[in-house]
């Protein structure tokens, strides 16, 4: 009997063992599935940079690739009413892929803003304008009014109203405290008013500010 008890005890150390192994192996093969999926990161950048491709295949323009490490981050709606008033600038470019002006702009105003060593600027997409089939209909107007009111709550006197149903051309923005203190939308197209002015203008706005 006690032999037979030894040999039931070596099977049951010999199947836990198993199991062990099983579970370690399991773990690997996950660990190593989850090492090869793409980051969230990457896959925007992949997204990102094939929306670029496509427009430049579209029109033969050339614009330039967004690399890794770019200082864009998408931001709805909802998410820029509470973020535009932290005490810090919120730097928001609003437009579409489908847009020459934002396209053209992207690699820039990423270069710039590390430059200046901002770490984000949200990308504020105006697909919902763009794919609006009746742009004239109460219900559209009503929405984009009401909207249009949160995002000009405290503006800088100096600034004009940002529309968001203005989607001619990209629009750069600047927030702090709550205030609309930069808008793209304010200036005329002249020579004197050029991307590169704007978007030195309004990175510069914390520098400028620092040494008031």
């Amino acid at each position: 009997m006690a032999s037979k008890s030894r040999r039931n005890k070596v099977k049951f150390k010999l199947t836990k063992e198993l199991i062990i192994l099983v579970v370690a192996l399991v773990a690997i093969l996950v660990a190593t599935i989850i090492m090869g999926l793409p980051s969230n990161e990457a896959k925007k950048l992949d997204e990102y940079n094939g929306k670029i491709t496509a427009f430049n295949n579209a029109n033969q323009t050339s614009h330039q690739l967004l690399s890794e490490g770019h200082v864009f981050k998408e931001i709805s709606y909802n998410s820029l009413t509470k973020k535009k008033n932290n005490d810090d600038y919120t730097y928001v470019l609003y437009g579409t892929f489908d847009q020459e002006s934002f396209v053209s702009i992207l690699s820039t105003l990423n270069y710039q803003a590390k430059e200046y060593e901002i770490d984000t600027i949200y990308l504020f997409l105006a697909t919902w304008v763009a794919e609006q089939e009746d742009t004239d209909s109460i219900d559209f107007n009503k929405e984009v009014n009401e909207k249009n009111a949160v995002l000009n709550e405290n503006k800088d006197k100096d600034q004009n109203e940002f529309d968001m149903a203005d989607i001619d051309t990209a629009t750069l923005l600047v927030f702090k405290d709550g205030s609309l203190v930069f808008n793209t939308q304010t200036y005329d197209e002249s020579a004197e008013y050029t991307w590169n002015n704007y978007i030195n203008k309004a990175l510069t706005l914390g520098v400028d500010s620092d040494n008031e």
